[in-house]
């Protein structure tokens, strides 16, 4: 099995007062081409410091992090984040990150149009250049909403209305289908299930199945055993900035430890 990126030794430390405290320590891991890989671990492990290293957002004080993309190898380590994104490497974050006052098309307008640009402010500023590609956006967009929610949605009815009228859930199904539009290869999601019903649970899980349908890679962070066990095909158990036991769900879930911190 082809592996999509990997982290060869990184390392992120943080300041406390006078004290360094290492986050992610002489990490490495690799991630599967295709699979669904699951990052777990209790509050302050590391999880989402080293989605922030592999995405660009913060860089490494030492080690690799090498994306495979078109057979070629691409140091993301030395990369700015728009760099990373354009590379095929999209994120969803654990908050919510849309424009409450844009209406829901223009969000998703926003995902699609700014894949090859450096700032999510780029469209404002061009928008003559965004006029000459709204057709194929907006042709885009429907493709999109018509294939993954379905043709009766609530995205697809209220295209025109603000995103802020979505409740919590849908607006992170929305930020799903904005990285569906972005066409990336290699999709961080951090705690997709987090702070949502049983329902949109159901969407999200679906909603993985079809990028993988597709040939995406996921690389998740997640605190809900049971879509780990459900959803992955690969876990990583992280504490105190190391990954300590790595394998299939079922085997990661078997150690004492691990069972100990989600009392599975």
């Amino acid at each position: 099995m082809s592996k999509s990126f990997a982290l060869n030794g990184s390392s992120r430390t943080r300041y406390a007062g006078n004290e360094i405290i290492p986050v992610v320590q002489d990490l490495s891991l690799n991630i599967q081409r295709g699979k669904v890989t699951a990052l777990i671990g209790g509050n302050g492990a590391g999880k989402t410091t080293l989605f922030n290293v592999v995405s660009g957002l913060l860089k490494p004080d030492k080690g690799t992090i090498t994306y495979i993309s078109n057979e070629k190898e691409h140091e993301c380590h030395l990369l700015q984040p728009y760099e990373i994104s354009r590379l095929g490497i999209g994120r969803m974050f654990q908050g919510i990150r849309i424009f409450e006052k844009l209406t829901i098309y223009e969000n998703l307008a926003l995902f699609k149009f700014n894949i090859n640009s450096e700032s999510p402010f780029y469209t404002l500023f061009h928008k003559k250049a965004f006029r000459l590609l709204e057709k194929d956006i907006k042709t885009s967009i429907r493709d999109i909403l018509e294939k993954i929610p379905g043709t009766d949605n609530v995205f697809l009815n209220d295209l025109n209305k603000p995103a802020g009228n979505l409740s919590y859930a849908q607006q992170r199904l929305l930020s799903m289908i904005g990285l569906f539009l972005g066409e990336y290869d290699l999709i961080l999601m951090d705690e997709p299930t987090s702070g949502i019903n049983y329902e949109s649970i159901g969407d999200i899980r679906s909603w993985i199945k079809k990028f993988m349908e597709i040939g995406k890679t996921v690389f998740l962070i997640e605190h809900n055993m049971n879509f780990v066990k459900e959803i992955a095909d690969y876990c990583h158990y992280m504490a105190s900035g190391k990954i300590l036991y790595s394998g299939q769900p079922k085997e990661v879930f078997e150690n004492a430890e691990v069972r100990n911190e989600y009392l599975i």
